[in-house]
C-alpha cells in the first residue's frame, strides 16, 4: 500500500509520542472492526478467499472500503470481486441460482440492513455497477419493513430510494402480470384481435 509505505518514511517521532512496544502509535479514524478486518486479511492470508469462499457481508465491507481509502488493490479486487458474483449480472442466466450464489453471509434476517450498507460502501469507493442489484434486494421486501429500519440508523435518502422502487415494483408486476396474461374468450372474439 502507498499510504502505509509512506507512514513508515514519516520522521521518528519525538520523545512525548505514545508508543507500544518501542514502536509509535499511529492513530486511524476508521472503524475498529473495518481496521481489525483489514488487519486480519493483510497478515493473515487464509482470513478474506477469494470467492467463492464463504464470507461475512461487514468482512468484505469493510475491507472494501479501508482498501479503497489505504490503496491496497488486491484486497479491494477480492472484495469487488465477492460483491460483483451476487449483485452484478449481465444476463437473465446470471441470475439464477448458481453453485457460486449464496457465499456471502448476512446478518439481518431479511437483509435490508445488508443491503443497504452494500449500497453506501459501493457508493463511496465507486462501484455503481452493483448498485442496481442492491436496492432491487433492499427494496424487494416491501415498504413497512423497509420503514421498520429507520430507528436503526439506516440511511433515509436510501430508505426512500427504495420505498419508491417498492412503488414502481409493484407497478412493473402488474403491468407484465396484465401483458402475461390470457384473454378471456368474452374479450376476445376475434383471435387476431387478442
Amino acid at each position: 500500500s502507498s499510504v502505509f509505505r509512506d507512514i513508515v518514511a514519516f520522521p521518528q517521532p519525538s520523545a512525548d509520542t505514545e508508543l507500544i512496544d518501542g514502536s509509535p502509535v499511529v492513530s486511524l479514524h476508521d472503524s475498529a472492526a473495518d481496521v481489525e478486518v483489514l488487519l486480519r486479511a493483510i497478515f493473515d492470508s487464509s482470513y478474506f478467499m477469494p470467492p467463492p469462499e464463504r464470507v461475512c457481508l461487514d468482512v468484505i465491507l469493510g475491507i472494501l472500503r479501508l482498501s479503497h481509502k489505504y490503496d491496497i488493490e488486491y484486497l479491494h479486487r477480492r472484495a469487488l470481486s465477492h460483491l460483483s458474483l451476487e449483485y452484478y449480472f449481465t444476463s437473465v442466466d446470471q441470475y439464477r441460482p448458481r453453485p457460486t450464489s449464496g457465499h456471502i453471509l448476512f446478518d439481518s434476517d431479511d437483509g435490508i440492513l445488508d443491503h443497504i450498507s452494500l449500497i453506501e460502501a459501493a457508493t463511496e469507493v465507486g462501484a455503481l455497477w452493483l448498485l442496481p442489484i442492491a436496492y432491487y434486494y433492499a427494496s424487494v421486501p416491501g415498504r413497512g419493513a423497509l420503514r421498520d429500519t429507520i430507528p436503526t440508523g439506516a440511511s433515509e435518502s436510501i430508505l426512500q430510494k427504495c420505498i419508491t422502487a417498492f412503488a414502481d415494483l409493484i407497478l412493473g408486476n402488474v403491468s407484465v402480470s396484465r401483458f402475461l396474461s390470457v384473454p378471456s374468450t368474452a374479450e376476445c372474439q376475434l383471435e387476431e384481435h387478442c
